[in-house]
Order: structure tokens, then C-alpha cells, then sequence
């Protein structure tokens, strides 16, 4: 009977088996009351455990015919005897397929009943239009006499339609699959919306199926008493991706497992990243998948050389910087080095990207008190590290590789004296001065040829005078435009509007962590070639540039601490001030960094609102058990109640926008640490 239906044989098996929903099973007040007596949990806990994978409860057609709703409009789930559901397991031979444009019914039979199983497919590629020929004869050339000239008519038969190709369905009529998918009410009767259907290559498929079933009814779903919800098999996945994770439950014998959280891979190094060459213009075929990179500031045209363009790029740089070397210490005796007898082992790895280990006394010291601070000239001896045997348990290195660290523990802040020692950025700082006041100069020198010729004063002068007095008025006028300022300082002033611009509008925050070493500049090599290829988009001729940019400032970068102010410096090194004590530092406001914030303020706000929500306990002793009010579900909170407790907990987060903790959010959700419930609120995963 099941080989080769034919056409009015499935009419009559589709007419005789196809069930319609019971009118005492669908959702009414009374069902409500019935269903929240079959468990001591809300109706909202239950749902939420519904969008697990150990909620999936393989069963019959019939059973998903005689299902009971819930009763509640928010929360749409279904009672399979005494267990709650929303996904079902099941197993049948296909009847029927009907092929639309962009979903397959497939009429599912196991023996009991039939149901309509509605599977939507990822749609084919769309067919690509051919190619119209381009013409290369001009319109004034005369046509040739010999050639017939095309008609209208030919044209419109050459006309081709493309039509997108129709889904292939995944099994055809007689076929025994697998379906698992969510149960809907439609039309007073149930369909499935298949998220998976998988065919069966074995004959015993449907009989261990029915055994499993069997087995179920007795055991569970016909249990004694309220359910309760299994704790040791609650998923930690996503809820809302709960009914496409069914898709990996093949076999029958599938056990529930909480999965761990996903790594999320890092992205390469950037020394990885080809190199761009300066005469060819085709893209790096790896620039696409790395961070994105801009154009080389020594590349850019004087008209786009201006305060927003000026802040676009250092922000980039923010974003994208190398990571300074962990192993570099800046010792006061040693210098900056991979090695340093001074640094302190107990202290943390980014403890050691502090500029000093330790502080060197001003006071005069005895060689006791030297030695305990480790500068004294004591006799060197060997450590009883050193004379472990071969059967010594193995350790770690102790400057090797660091245990693995959080997203702020790795990072390091910006100063404004670290960035203004940046080649890129203080390269472009200075073009940018130079620019504004070119464009300055131009100004002015326009407006004093319009003040001249509306000026009624026609007397003439000799020639002397008037270029005396012109050059007397120009000197007069850079001077109150600021003209005779250093370059230096309208860099430095530069760099503080650019910080303040970026700060105001939430793209960095304060940092009170650990910063950026000077060294890094110096030794971590970001101003090498592929670290520059890395950010910027530089050619070779840029690289030697950049190159003898470095060299000549490596002095006033590497000197920290120095000031070259005498007058016979020039102003290109001496702009770089000493560094101030305790200088505010800055990191940009990432995905990462905030994902953890993020985590915390939604656990704080659901425990808070549920606090508030609970009654108090005086007033529930009072009461009996029957009439004690039941725990409620809190749903979580929205974006805005997250950026207003952010902003009101702590002043890092006083410029914080709405954008940076969707990005965030967004980030969560990704990973599987929380999910979106619906209406813009947000909960962490179990």
C-alpha cells in the first residue's frame, strides 16, 4: 500500500486519516487553569525550557493531533499528556509533496494519522543575466548597405526571461524520513514547521522509533504527579536558535549534554598580511577578511587634511594598534629589555607593562637595603630553581607563555604623549597645522583683495610704501590668526580637541588600567613595514618616508622623559613636552570590552526588578500555601535601561551610546551568553 500511491489513492488516505484539533484542546481559560495544575512552574519557566534541545519529544502524528495548548497568548507551547512541549521527533513515510515558490509541504504518514510538515529550503542561487554586447560603432557612422538592419520583432523573440528555478524537494513520495520541527495550530488543525528532514537508510529506523515512543508513554509522558523541569539537562544554547539546533538530533538515542561556550578565534597576526605594492592597483586578496586598513597619512591630499578626518584616523589607530610585547619590561637600570633581573615575578602580567617595576630610592641607602630591593652590587648566586633534579615536576617558564586573560586585562591604554609619539599620526598632525593655516593664509589674502577694492580711497602711493605698509598689514593679521605660533604647540592643541571630540561623542572612555609603554615604540617594531601594511595602506615609496620620518625623530621619541626647548633645536623635536605624572589614559569602546559590562548590568537589573516584584515575607506567613502569590518571571531589560544603568554605575561609561551596546549585545548573542526574548529585552543564557 505504501510502494506506489497512486493520485486517488492518496485523496482517500488524506481524507479518511487527517485529523482536526478537538475543540476542548484548543487554549481557553479552563485549559490555563488545567495546565498550570499539572506543574509547580510558571507558565513562563516552562516555555523558556521548551526552546531547549532536551525539549524535543519524538512521539506520534496522533499525538501532535491530540495535544492540549497552553492556554496563555504569550507563551505558546503544548501539553503531550503530562509533559509540555513545542518540538516534536517524528517519523513517517511521505504521501504527499506539493512544491511552492519558496516552501515544500510534505504530507507525512506513521500509521496513527497524517500532518503536513512544511519545510522551507534555502532558496537557489539566482541564475546571472547574460552580459549585454557593448557597441562599438558610433551612431554616425552610415550603416552597411549589404546588412539587413534587425527588425522590432526579431528583437523581442531573442528576449529572454530568467525564471528562478523551482525548490527540489528533499524526498520523494514514498520515501521514510525523519522530521523534527516546532508544532503550529493552523486553520483548526496542526502542521509542523520542519526545520530538519532527514532520510531514513535503514528499515529498522521506524521500528526503533516506535519502541522509543512506547517506551516514552509509558514512562514519562503518562507520569504521576506535577512536572518539573530537569535541571541537570537544561541547555546553556540560545533559545532562540533552540528549533534549528534540533537539526543535529539524527539518531533516537540522542542524550541532552550542556554545551560549552564558543571560542571565538582571533583574528591573525598582522604580519601575516601580503604586502601592497606601490605600481599595481589590485587588492590584496587577504586585505578583505583582516581589519580594514586606510590610506598611508603621508598619501592624503591637502583638502582632506582637516580635525574630522584628523579623528578618524586616530581613532583607526585606537582600534587596530598592535598589541604591545608582554615580555618587554622598562626597567630604570636595565633600560627596556626582554629580560629583567628587577622585575617582580608575583605580579601580574599586565602589572609589567607599567613603565617602572619599582622605584628607585632619592634618599642615600646602605648596600643592605640596596640589596633588598635588588640594585645593590650583591654577589650574584645561583638559585635552587636551577639544581632541581630530572624527576622535578615540570613548570612553566617564567616569562613564557601567560595563562589566558579577559578581554580587559588585555588591554592597554593610550596617552595623548603616547600618541603624539606615533609616527603615522604625528606625521599627519603636522601636515594637517600646515594645511589649515595654508588655507588660512589663502583666506586672508582674499578677504584683503576684497576690503581693497571696496575701499573708496583712490589716492595713489609709491610703490615702496604700499608694499611696506601691505607687508606691515600681513604680519598684523597672521598674528591675531595665530601665525607666529609654534607648529609644536598647534599639534599638541590638536591632539587634546581631537581626544575630547572623540570622548564626548562615546567612541573611547577613561582608563584607569594599565597604558601603553613608550618602549613599544621603539622596540615593538609597529613602525616596521608590516606593521605599517598592517593599518595603513602604504606603498614602497611611503615605507621610505616613514622610514626616515622614524629615524630622524627616534631621539625625542625615545627620550621619554626629555625635552629639547633650547633655541637651536628645531621645532620639529621640540614640541614633545616631559610627560606628566598620573597622565589620563583612553581605550576604544569595543564589542569586547563591553560584552562583559553588558553581562553584568542585565544579571543586576533582573535580580533587582525581581526583588522588587516579590512580596514581602511577613505578609506571605500570614497567608496560606494555596494562597501565596507565586514567583515571577522578570523579563530582562532593554537596551535603554542598559546604557541608563551604566551611565548612573560607573563614570567610565558616562559617554556610553545605545550603538556600542548593541554591538555588544549582538556579541552575546553570538557567543550563546544571551538572547533576545522579544520587544528589545534582553536575558543571560542558563
Amino acid at each position: 500500500m505504501k510502494d506506489a500511491p497512486s493520485t486517488k489513492r492518496k485523496t482517500w488516505l488524506l481524507s479518511s486519516k487527517k485529523r482536526w484539533v478537538d475543540p476542548s484542546c484548543s487554549g481557553n481559560r479552563n485549559n490555563a487553569m488545567v495546565g498550570t495544575d499539572r506543574s509547580s512552574h510558571s507558565s513562563a519557566e516552562i516555555w523558556r525550557w521548551t526552546l531547549t534541545k532536551s525539549a524535543t519529544a519524538p512521539c506520534f502524528v496522533r499525538d501532535v493531533h491530540e495535544m492540549q495548548e497552553s492556554g496563555s497568548r504569550e507563551h505558546d507551547f503544548f501539553w503531550l499528556n503530562k509533559v509540555p512541549c513545542r518540538t516534536v521527533k517524528l517519523l513517517g513515510v511521505i504521501v504527499g509533496v506539493q512544491t511552492y515558490e519558496k516552501r515544500v509541504v510534505y504530507t507525512l504518514d506513521d500509521g496513527t494519522s497524517t500532518i503536513d510538515c512544511v519545510h522551507r529550503p534555502e532558496p537557489p542561487p539566482a541564475p546571472l543575466s547574460p552580459a549585454k554586447p557593448k557597441s562599438t560603432s558610433k551612431g554616425k557612422e552610415k550603416s552597411n548597405p549589404y546588412i539587413r538592419p534587425p527588425s522590432p520583432k526579431a528583437d523581442k523573440k531573442e528576449r529572454i526571461v530568467l525564471l528562478p528555478e523551482p525548490l527540489a524537494p528533499v524526498a520523494g513520495v514514498g520515501a521514510t524520513v525523519r522530521v523534527i520541527g516546532r508544532v503550529l495550530t493552523k486553520h483548526n488543525s496542526r502542521q509542523i514547521q520542519a526545520d530538519h528532514i532527514d532520510i531514513c537508510l535503514s528499515a529498522n529506523d521506524e521500528i526503533h522509533h516506535w519502541s522509543q515512543v512506547l517506551a516514552l508513554h509509558k514512562e514519562k509522558y503518562s507520569q504521576s504527579g506535577p512536572f518539573l523541569i530537569p535541571v541537570s539537562t537544561i541547555s546553556a544554547a540560545s533559545p532562540e536558535e533552540a528549533p534549528s539546533i534540533t537539526q543535529e538530533l539524527h539518531s533516537s538515542n540522542y542524550t541532552p549534554q550542556t554545551p560549552s561556550r564558543r571560542l571565538v578565534v582571533p583574528h591573525s597576526t598582522p604580519s601575516t598580511v601580503s604586502s601592497v605594492s606601490g605600481s599595481s592597483p589590485v587588492k590584496s586578496e587577504y586585505e578583505d577578511q583582516t581589519q580594514p586598513r586606510l590610506r598611508h597619512p603621508s598619501r592624503l591630499h591637502s583638502r582632506d587634511l582637516n580635525l574630522n578626518t584628523f579623528r578618524i584616523y586616530v581613532k583607526h589607530y585606537m582600534d587596530n594598534a598592535p598589541a604591545p610585547a608582554v615580555d618587554l619590561h622598562n626597567c630604570l637600570v636595565c633600560g627596556p629589555s626582554e629580560y629583567c633581573p628587577h622585575f617582580d615575578s608575583s605580579s601580574s602580567a599586565t602589572a609589567g607593562l607599567r613603565q617602572h617595576s619599582f622605584h628607585i630610592p632619592t634618599t642615600p641607602m646602605n648596600s643592605s637595603a640596596l640589596n633588598d630591593i635588588g640594585v645593590g652590587e650583591k654577589t650574584p648566586r645561583t638559585s635552587m630553581a636551577g639544581n632541581r633534579g630530572e624527576d622535578a615536576t615540570p613548570r612553566a617558564p617564567r616569562y613564557g607563555v601567560l595563562p589566558e586573560q579577559s578581554e580587559r586585562q588585555k588591554l592597554c591604554g593610550f596617552t595623548m604623549s603616547y600618541l603624539r609619539r606615533v609616527p603615522e599620526l604625528r606625521l599627519m598632525a603636522r601636515r594637517t597645522v600646515e594645511a589649515e593655516a595654508k588655507r588660512r593664509r589663502h583666506q586672508e589674502r582674499h578677504d584683503a583683495k576684497q576690503s581693497a577694492s571696496r575701499s573708496t580711497q583712490l589716492r595713489r602711493r609709491p610703490e615702496n610704501v604700499v608694499g611696506d605698509s601691505r607687508r606691515e598689514e600681513l604680519r598684523g593679521d597672521r598674528k591675531r590668526s595665530g601665525g607666529g605660533e609654534p607648529v609644536g604647540r598647534k599639534m599638541k592643541r590638536l591632539f587634546s580637541v581631537t581626544i575630547l571630540k572623540l570622548y564626548e561623542e562615546g567612541s573611547i572612555v577613561l582608563w584607569d588600567g594599565p597604558v601603553r609603554p613608550f618602549s613599544s615604540l621603539r622596540y615593538g617594531s609597529q613602525s616596521g613595514p608590516n606593521q605599517s601594511q598592517a593599518i595603513w595602506k602604504s606603498t614602497s615609496a611611503a615605507s621610505m618616508a616613514l622610514s626616515a620620518i622614524s629615524t630622524a625623530h627616534s631621539a625625542s621619541i625615545g627620550a621619554v622623559g626629555g625635552d629639547d626647548v633650547d633655541g637651536d633645536v628645531d621645532d620639529r623635536d621640540s614640541d614633545l613636552s616631559d610627560v606628566p605624572l598620573n597622565e589620563e589614559a583612553y581605550v576604544p569602546v569595543t564589542p569586547g570590552l563591553l560584552a562583559e559590562y553588558v553581562e553584568a548590568a542585565i544579571k543586576t537589573l533582573m535580580e533587582r526588578s525581581s526583588r522588587e516584584l516579590q512580596p514581602s515575607r511577613s505578609t506571605c506567613k500570614q497567608l496560606s500555601a494555596a494562597y501565596r502569590p507565586r514567583a515571577v518571571a522578570t523579563p530582562g531589560p532593554t537596551t535603554e535601561e542598559i546604557v541608563r544603568f551604566l551611565r548612573r554605575g560607573d563614570e567610565m561609561w558616562a559617554k556610553v551610546g545605545e550603538w556600542a551596546i548593541e554591538d555588544a549585545l549582538q556579541l552575546l548573542r553570538k557567543e550563546g551568553r544571551a538572547w533576545d526574548i522579544g520587544q528589545g529585552r534582553w536575558e543571560l543564557c542558563l
